[in-house]
């Protein structure tokens, strides 16, 4: 008797998972906060947010070469299909409109890529575009969910991204492709300015998930290479 309770509790607690510092965060390491995250896609993350907590002098170097092989990490939407997408980094969003019972409800997305535009092909992903109001020519462009480029350099949109902490600088060119460099030095900043009725509707008509924007906003952003400010218009979900 007291071997087969021996045998049992012995059993149990070799079942056990020790609790180690990161569970504190989530199961898996390297996946963030109460997000919807696998374990293959924390050890990629873990590597990248090393990277930025790390004291080498050259992380950006560092990222450069994770990026040219992973990707960096972008913010996008997504359809509720996500959630089975092992590759992606999902939470709710905090939009009542993308919470509405009778339509699909629309997810957070982090992923990492090396190309924006190849994410449009993926049936669980939604892609934002914005409209550069006075182009004739690349007009449309795919850009990043949540955020807007600090800096126009000719046809490439120049983000400032943050990482625990680590700044830096994120290059989307027209055909999609991201690269990371150092933080720019920015001496026009941009500012908010009102959007046109007709921006608005046009924005608006890009996405057929017509919940997944309640409205527009547009900035002037300085194009450092035409030495002039452009207005782009981006749309709005919530506060």
């Amino acid at each position: 008797m007291f071997k087969i309770m021996a045998l049992l509790f012995t059993t149990i607690f070799a079942s056990e998972v020790k609790f180690l510092p990161y569970m504190a965060e989530h199961e898996n390491l390297g996946c963030p906060t109460n997000s919807n995250c696998s374990k293959k896609i924390g050890l990629i993350r873990h590597q990248w947010t090393g990277i930025a907590k790390s004291n080498t002098p050259n992380k950006i170097k560092r990222m450069r070469s994770f990026t040219s092989s992973y990707g960096a990490l972008i913010p996008v939407w997504g359809r509720s299909s996500a959630e089975k997408n092992e590759d992606l980094i999902l939470w709710d969003s905090s939009c009542k409109g993308h919470n509405n019972e009778k339509l699909e409800s629309i997810k957070l997305i982090e992923v990492f890529s090396k190309n924006l535009n190849s994410l449009k092909k993926e049936k669980d992903l939604l892609v934002p575009n914005v409209i550069m109001t006075a182009r004739k020519s690349n007009r449309i462009r795919s850009v990043l969910r949540g955020d807007a480029p600090i800096l126009i350099d000719g046809d490439d949109l120049i983000y400032i991204k943050e990482t625990e902490g680590f700044y830096y600088g994120l290059r989307l060119k027209v055909n999609g492709e991201v690269s990371i460099e150092n933080v720019p030095k920015v001496q026009n900043y941009p500012s908010e300015v009102r959007c046109t009725d007709e921006i608005t509707n046009e924005l608006l008509n890009l996405t057929s998930i017509k919940h997944l924007y309640q409205g527009s906003y547009c900035k002037i952003i300085w194009n450092k290479k035409k030495k002039k400010y452009e207005t782009l218009a981006f749309g709005w979900s919530c506060d």
